[in-house]
């Protein structure tokens, strides 16, 4: 699941979309797999998340929000 919203993200980046992206391992820390253990992966940006599943049109309109 992580591989594939990866390769939707560096989609919307080929496709001209501005985006900066930072992975982060949640196995490295508790609080991260309490918060987001079912929900990954998780997109975060200007205070808003998306979590799986979600769909690549749903991805670009939920990035979009914040251009």
């Amino acid at each position: 699941m992580c591989e594939e919203a990866y390769a939707q993200l560096l989609s919307l980046i080929d496709g001209g979309m501005d985006l900066s992206i930072e992975l982060v391992e949640i196995a490295n820390s508790e609080e991260l797999m309490d918060r987001y253990g079912i929900t990954i992966p998780v997109i975060q940006t200007e205070g808003r998340e998306i979590g799986w599943p979600f769909s690549a049109d749903a991805l670009q309109t939920f990035l979009e929000r914040d251009t």
